[in-house]
This record gives structure tokens, sequence and C-alpha cells, in this order.
């Protein structure tokens, strides 16, 4: 079952901010109640929902659902403290879910390896996106030789690693990305594997893997270093990100410089009128 099926809860805001939920147990077997619980993680809102979702459950004298299919991590990207006065963030989240009483947590390709150990109550089942992944490649890979894998950063290097062997793909470029010490603000990017342009005009398919994508900045700016150094990728590149949170028209923009974008639904959901329209190739992680 799904947090967000107007059929089981009923969520409104109060005008104080406060969030109200009420569970739509009538007519419900108690007996065959689904003991998994989906929630797209998309909003400072959502955990709160599903605090009151479980509490309401509970109050209703029905067995509660013991796994959490979260598909999308929040804060896993914040799993660290860079500075004096930062919150561990991913630790926070963690605690926050694990004070729910769920058995097990599944997770989609975390951003953060250390995600498993945040949790201290829960255990986590990470889906390390290989599946997915393999269904976005392998129409497009022909013949793996002829086909590479652009890597973003080398955080991102094992997943790439992972996914193009699925498929069979040996050939990988690395780039770096230039960041400020201080802010953060990506500065630049330095492609560390590059090749001649003759070896470049043998590869036919493309693809950039990362687990998150947001308005994709890093990931046209990395085909934009290519275009500067004289590699024009865009008709034969494709980017596939585990989760896609692609907010106003970054889905617009990503399609001037990849000739396909792949995703899943764990963060938002996608009318088939705009994947058509977008050639946004979209796999549900959840129903």
């Amino acid at each position: 079952m799904r947090l967000d099926d107007p059929k089981l809860f009923e969520f409104w805001k109060y005008n104080g901010g406060e969030i109200g939920c009420r569970f739509l147990s009538d007519g419900l077997s108690p007996a065959k109640f689904p003991q998994n619980l989906a929630v797209q993680m998309n909003s400072p809102c959502s955990i709160i929902k599903l605090a009151m979702a479980m509490d309401a459950i509970e109050k209703a004298n029905v067995v509660a659902p013991r796994v959490l299919e979260l598909g999308y991590m929040p804060y896993a990207r914040q799993d660290k403290i860079h500075s004096k006065g930062d919150p561990l963030a991913l630790k926070v989240m963690a605690k926050m879910i694990d004070s729910l009483g769920f058995e097990e947590v599944h997770i989609l390709d975390p951003h953060s390896d250390v995600t498993q150990a945040a949790f201290t109550d829960t255990r986590v089942v990470v889906d390390p996106g290989t599946t997915w992944a393999y269904q976005f490649m392998k129409n497009k890979v022909d013949k793996p030789e002829e086909c590479a894998i652009i890597v973003p950063d080398a955080g991102a290097r094992k997943r790439a690693a992972l996914w193009a062997k699925s498929v069979g793909i040996t050939n990988f470029v690395q780039v770096d990305k230039n960041r400020d010490p201080k802010t953060g603000e990506i500065l630049g990017f330095k492609i560390l594997d590059n090749h001649s342009k003759d070896w470049w005009d043998t590869i036919k398919n493309v693809f950039l893997l990362d687990d998150i994508c947001d308005k994709g900045g890093t990931f046209m700016g990395i085909m934009k270093q290519f275009l500067d150094e004289g590699i024009d990728l865009r008709e034969r590149s494709h980017l596939y990100v585990s989760h896609g949170i692609f907010p106003d028209d970054t889905v617009d923009n990503l399609r001037k410089w990849f000739a396909s974008v792949g995703t899943t639904n764990t963060w938002q959901e996608f009318d088939i009128q705009t994947q058509e329209k977008k050639n946004l190739f979209v796999q549900r992680w959840f129903d």
C-alpha cells in the first residue's frame, strides 16, 4: 500500500502548519492488511505524514506494516559533518524512521555507503539499482565495445562499474569536479580519462550514470566540457539516475544535452504524456 493512496489515508494541513491525518480503515480486514508501506519522501512533510499514519494505524487496532518501502533516502547526501555546528542529518532522519517501529526499510541506491549504519533498530535492505539501470541501457547497447560510461565524480565509480558490468561495457571516462573549498560551488570540470577524437568517433552510445539528479547542472556542465574540448556527445549520450527530482523545466533542459533520460518513480510520478513528449524513460520501483 502507499501513503498517498486516498482510499487509505486522508491528510490535511491546519492554519498553523500542523498535518492532520485520518486512516480510512472501514471495511479492511486486519488479517489481510498489507504489510508493506511505500512512501515517496519528496517533502519535509513526508516524515510527519508517515509518523501520523503509523500512529493512526496502531490506534485502529490493525496490524501495522512491518516493511517501509522508502526508495529515496532523504538526507543521504548529508552523511558527514563539514563544519562545526552542522548536524549529522542522515543520522537524524534514520533515528526518526527507527522510531516508527518498522522491521525493515527498503532503499534504492542510497547516495551514501553509510546509510545502513545510520539505522539502529531497523534492518536496511538496499537495492543497488543494477536491474533498473540495465533496463534503461540494454536496448542501446548493441556492441559493448562501442559504448562508454562517463563517471561524474570519484564517488560514482563503484556504482558505474556495477551497472556497466550488467551490459558488458568496459570503457570508462572519469570526470572530476573543481569546487570552491569554502562554498562547495562547482567551478568547472576536468576530464581525467579523455581520449582522442578518433577514439570518440568509434563510440556509438555514451551513458552518464548517477544516483540523484536535481536540476542537472552537473550533468549538463560535463556535457558542455566535452563540447568545449571538441567532443560533441549530444546525439549519442544518455543520462540515467535512480532518483529524478527534476524541478520545473529540468527535463527539457537535460534533453538539450542528452538523447534520452531515465529514472524511477521513487521521488515523484510522471504521467505518460510527459514521458512520451520528453523521451523520458520512467520505471516503477513501487506501484
